[in-house]
């Protein structure tokens, strides 16, 4: 099954944040530059970011990445291990808010995208995937975790995987030094930092460094490698890093980055590991307008997510039904007999939910409460033990719904599973099941209610149709006297 979901078409686009964490291209960044031993040496620079809100950059950021993914089989001690390539391009002007708390760790900017697209091709088969006209304006914080979400609605997970890389440009900045240093000078790059820039949920070990190279017409070349461990969407990851960036002086900002990740990540629950190298090459322009990022709203900072943007958006043209769910769900089968998915929390399997949309049935013929419970009493079979809650409901979507918590035991293992009947005034039916281990309740955390609260059927044309790939846009050149200077120099 877990096969069938990493071929089905619409889930060949594996997270883009997983797969660009490791930069691709045949040959690794080649650093040849050397320390002039000359007086020279003695001199000090300060690479001082200016940071501030209102800050606008307009980025350009290649990403590829080839390597393997390692898939776990029913078999023990086997893997599968198909060749995977991706490439990636973003093309966003980025303008730096406030932090609606004022902490200064905290940081916060909107976008508005351009261009953003993929392609990603796993042992010969390849998908598009491309960011939605009205998700084009994306507001992006960074606290203890990174956080995407559209002011027009949920994303989709391929539209927040696709922006969700690393090399964050709202972070950028902290890569460089505190105070002064010299031509050959060296500094170690803290594990907050790195996980912030990177994108990770924890960094162990790290011997990640970077060092002043040279300083010439105004701008420094700084080189950054070493190796770390960490902990990626639950996971264990390795990665190798080794970067070259520039720094402008008459910018005050990071302008170039070309950057190689070779990383080593295993399997979880809903994703497979990999084995990758990737390189992503990154432009930042600081430019002084930006048309799209011009609303007042915006220029005030007062940009805040609603409960359900900070939902995700799953639309199956096979199940014909779309619905919202938080973050920790995955999607790992969709097909027109039957859509699974799976709770990961912190790389512990939670849960799963198994949605199954069944034939229309008269509006004079609804199922009745009882009737449910018979069909699940005899579904579960011997592993049932007894019912817990039952309940009709009318959902403010205008479905009704019948709700059934049943008891039992798989094997050695005690199992709450709920049951949803849902129906449409139209006759429309389906049945969502969620199943979790004993134990396990509280971080479950009434992850299903989102599901069964935002569910719609699909009409039956739209059951049938796949949405068009989003145009994408060119951004107007910007025309700042520095900005000329900057390509000249470039």
């Amino acid at each position: 099954m877990y096969l069938m979901y990493l071929f089905d078409k619409r889930r060949l686009l594996l997270p883009m944040a997983a797969l660009l964490l490791g930069t691709v291209g045949s040959n690794p960044v080649v650093m040849a530059e050397t320390s002039d031993t000359s007086a020279a040496e003695h001199k000090t620079y300060r690479l001082e970011s200016s940071k501030g809100p209102q800050r606008i950059l307009r980025v350009k950021a290649l990403l590829k990445v080839q390597g393997k993914l390692q898939i776990k089989s029913a078999e023990k001690d086997k893997d599968y291990r198909p060749p995977v390539k991706a490439k990636s391009k973003l093309y966003y002007d980025e303008l730096v808010l406030a932090p609606h708390d004022h902490a200064r760790t905290n940081r916060r900017a909107v976008r508005y995208y351009y261009v953003a697209e993929a392609d990603v091709g796993i042992d010969q088969k390849s998908t598009q995937s491309a960011l939605s006209e009205s998700h084009r304006k994306i507001v992006h914080t960074v606290g203890e975790q990174r956080n995407f979400f559209s002011p027009k609605g949920a994303l989709q997970r391929d539209e927040l995987d696709l922006l969700d890389i690393p090399a964050d440009t709202l972070t950028v900045h902290e890569l460089l030094p505190v105070g002064d240093v010299s031509i050959g000078q060296t500094w170690p790059q803290n594990g907050h930092v790195l996980r912030r820039w990177l994108g990770l949920d924890k960094v162990g070990h790290s011997d990640v460094k970077s060092q002043l190279i040279s300083v010439e017409n105004e701008r420094a070349t700084v080189r950054l490698s070493g190796h770390l461990t960490g902990i990626a969407r639950g996971v264990e990851t390795e990665m190798d890093l080794i970067a070259k960036y520039h720094f402008d002086f008459n910018e005050k900002h990071i302008t170039r980055l070309i950057f190689d990740i070779q990383e080593k990540r295993a399997a979880g629950h809903a994703e497979p590991g990999f084995d990758v190298l990737a390189r992503i090459q990154m432009r930042i322009q600081p430019i002084s307008t930006s048309t799209p990022l011009a609303d007042f709203e915006l220029a005030q900072g007062n940009f805040n997510s609603t409960d359900n943007a900070q939902l995700i958006r799953f639309h199956s043209t096979q199940g014909g039904f779309e619905t919202l769910h938080d973050h920790r769900w995955h999607v790992i089968l969709d097909n027109d007999k039957t859509t699974m998915l799976r709770l990961v929390d912190d790389g512990d399997l939670i849960g799963q939910c198994n949605l199954v949309k069944l034939p229309n049935t008269p509006k004079s013929q609804p199922s009745s409460l009882s009737d449910f419970q018979e069909e699940i009493r005899k579904a579960l079979g011997q592993n049932f033990g007894e019912f817990l809650e039952a309940s009709e409901n009318d959902l403010e979507s205008g479905l009704k719904t019948n709700r059934v918590v049943a008891a039992g035991t798989v094997g050695k293992l005690s199992i709450r599973w709920t049951y949803y009947q849902l129906l449409s005034p139209h006759g429309m039916r389906a049945t969502c099941v969620f199943t979790t281990e004993a134990g396990k309740e509280d971080r479950f955390a009434g992850a299903d209610e989102a599901i069964i609260q935002t569910f719609s059927f699909l009409p039956e044309e739209q059951s049938q149709l796949t949405a068009p790939t989003p145009k994408t846009e060119k951004p107007p050149r910007a025309e700042t006297a520095q900005s000329k200077s900057s390509d000249r120099r470039s």
